[in-house]
């Protein structure tokens, strides 16, 4: 390289402290500056004093302790290493608690259906009612069928009271006796039976009310008033919409950032609203198709503060960090030495890196990078372009 020494005349004012005091009218001297020294290329027209030789002489000593300042002292400016752990957003719907179907265990008529589709079964349990005329009219035939099995019960039991006095005077025979004896307690048995069957139809008059869970709502309804109802019939498709469940798949290191939260903030967008979940339970196994583990998140429906109830079918949006060791981190996109899309690192001292660049932050402010020997806590420069490039070309 070479140079003109009139330019640094001004310069070499300033760092002698204005000792250079001599001016030159002109200056034709050149200076070539070689990695052994330097040598004058062409002889300066007027006579250079003392103190401009011992000037130059300072200014090429200083030159040359700039250029042998270590890395670690021109780049001082470093930072910590701290993990990159990623944002997952899972999305999922809004399902019932439990669902069942409501059937019928009797034979009849529809008479009334006390909920419809999206409305809440009431206090008392029923949903619908079947017709109770024939069921009735075989309850009243079991009614006198037992009175007259009574009759003849009080009667038998006259006659066997009878026979037993005269089996004691040898006045009847054996054979008489045990016919009476029979009677009796055939006549037992049958008024037994009649009380049974009584229980039997009482049962199915009851069943012709068809319950369901108070506070469920119907989903499907499946029965109109006045259609004939075979036992075995589904009424409707009823749902307990009181909790709401939100089913997702997540990998192994999902599910145990899920646990580790005390509290699972659940975005609901289409009402701009923020519950709080739990989880409800696993699946021990995975699907085969996603490879991902099954889960079901809880809400409570009835909230505070709501301004729209919640219910079926409202689309839930989870976003958490994962805190498992991934071996990402967060570093300035100043800190990147980057050439033929290969990245590096520079340590304070001056050794140099090579990461895997997987991306930038969210706010574009940061590169995430992964590297075999990165760890946390590691220390690095934040901006190593500031080096000597030819001591950055030399650790290539």
């Amino acid at each position: 390289m070479t140079i003109g020494i009139r330019k640094f005349i001004p310069l070499l004012h300033m760092l002698t402290g204005g000792g250079y005091c001599h001016t030159m009218s002109s200056v034709t001297m050149l200076i070539r500056i070689q990695p052994t020294g330097f040598e004058m290329i062409s002889d300066i027209q007027e006579q250079e004093t003392e103190t401009m030789i011992n000037t130059l002489f300072s200014f090429f000593l200083l030159i040359g302790a700039l250029l042998l300042v270590p890395n670690s002292l021109m780049a001082t400016d470093t930072f910590v290493l701290r993990p990159y752990y990623p944002t997952t957003t899972l999305n999922g719907m809004t399902h019932p608690l439990k669902e069942m179907t409501s059937t019928s265990e009797v034979n009849g008529k529809c008479k009334t259906i006390y909920a419809d589709k999206g409305e809440i079964i009431p206090t008392s349990g029923a949903l619908a009612e079947l017709d109770t005329t024939f069921i009735r009219l075989e309850i009243e035939a079991n009614k006198i069928a037992r009175v007259q099995a009574q009759r003849k019960l009080d009667q038998e039991k006259k006659t066997l009271a009878r026979y037993t006095v005269l089996k004691d005077k040898n006045s009847t025979s054996e054979a008489t006796f045990d016919e009476v004896a029979l009677n009796f307690d055939l006549y037992t048995y049958t008024l037994q039976k009649l009380k049974i069957e009584e229980t039997h139809l009482l049962e199915q008059l009851a069943r012709h009310v068809i319950m369901a869970p108070p506070g469920w709502r119907v989903i499907e309804r499946f029965a109109e008033p006045g259609e004939y109802i075979q036992a075995g019939t589904a009424i409707a498709r009823l749902g307990d919409f009181r909790s709401l469940l939100i089913r997702l798949a997540v990998t192994y290191e999902e599910l145990q950032s899920l646990k580790e939260l005390k509290t699972i903030p659940l975005i609901l967008p289409e009402i701009a609203q923020t519950v709080d979940a739990e989880i409800h339970q696993t699946s021990p196994v995975f699907d085969a198709k996603t490879r991902k583990i099954p889960m079901e998140l809880i809400i409570t429906a009835p909230r505070e503060g709501l301004t729209v109830p919640l219910r079926g079918g409202m689309r839930a949006e989870l976003v958490f960090k994962t805190t498992s060791d991934t071996n990402t981190f967060l570093v300035p996109l100043s800190a990147l030495i980057s050439r033929y899309e290969a990245h590096w690192l520079v340590q304070p001292d001056g050794t140099k890196l090579q990461v895997l660049l997987l991306g930038k932050s969210e706010n574009k402010s940061q590169a995430i990078v992964s590297g075999d020997m990165l760890f946390s806590g590691m220390q690095a420069m934040t901006n190593p372009t500031k080096l000597n490039k030819l001591d950055l070309l030399g650790n290539n």
